[in-house]
C-alpha cells in the first residue's frame, strides 16, 4: 500500500472525528483506522519477504491470508448512515481480495511451480481491491477520484401510448 493511502487514512480519521461524537462515526472512525494501520503493516511484511529465501512463497501467502482476512473485516464494517452509500464499494474490495488470494494460492501450488497466468490474475484483483479503498478515503474526503464514473438514479420516461389507439 502506498503512503499516499495511509495518509489519507490519517486524515480522514481526523475530518470523521471532528464531526462530533456520533457514536457510529466514533467506532467507524476506530475501525478505519485499525484496518488502514493492519494495511500498513502487511504491505511492509510482504515487501520485507526476501524473494530468495526458500520459504519465500509460504510467507507471501500467509501474509496474503491475513491481508484477505481484513478486507473481509473491513467488508463486513458497519458503516454510519451517512457514508453507507459506501458499503457496496467495501464489499467489491473484499471479493476482489478474495480473489486475489485464490488466484495467488493456484499461481504458488504447494508442490512448487508457478502459474505465471494465475498470478497475472492475482495481482489484477489485487489491485482492484485496492483502488476500492482509495475510492472510499477519496469519497470521504469529500473528493470525486478522476476516474471513477459516478452515476445517479436515472428517472425512466414513462410510457406512452401512439396516437390514436
Amino acid at each position: 500500500m502506498k503512503k499516499k493511502t495511509f495518509l489519507a487514512c490519517i486524515l480522514i480519521a481526523l475530518t470523521l472525528t471532528a464531526c462530533g461524537t456520533d457514536p457510529a462515526v466514533v467506532k467507524f472512525t476506530a475501525d478505519l483506522n485499525t484496518f488502514c494501520d493492519k494495511l500498513t503493516e502487511l504491505d511492509s511484511a510482504i515487501n520485507a519477504v526476501d524473494p530468495e529465501s526458500d520459504n519465500a512463497t509460504n510467507e507471501i501467502l500467509g501474509y496474503l491470508d491475513q491481508l484477505n482476512t481484513e478486507f473481509q473485516n473491513f467488508a463486513n464494517m458497519d458503516f454510519p448512515k451517512k457514508y453507507d452509500y459506501l458499503e457496496e464499494v467495501a464489499d467489491q474490495a473484499g471479493e476482489y481480495m478474495n480473489e486475489a488470494y485464490g488466484f495467488y494460492k493456484e499461481a504458488f501450488p504447494a508442490d512448487g511451480g508457478y502459474d505465471q497466468v494465475q498470478a497475472a490474475y492475482g495481482k489484477d484483483s489485487y489491485q482492484r481491491a485496492y483502488r476500492r479503498v482509495q475510492i472510499i478515503l477519496s469519497l470521504l474526503r469529500g473528493e470525486t477520484p478522476d476516474d471513477v464514473v459516478t452515476t445517479t438514479e436515472a428517472s425512466v420516461p414513462e410510457a406512452s401510448t401512439p396516437e390514436g389507439n
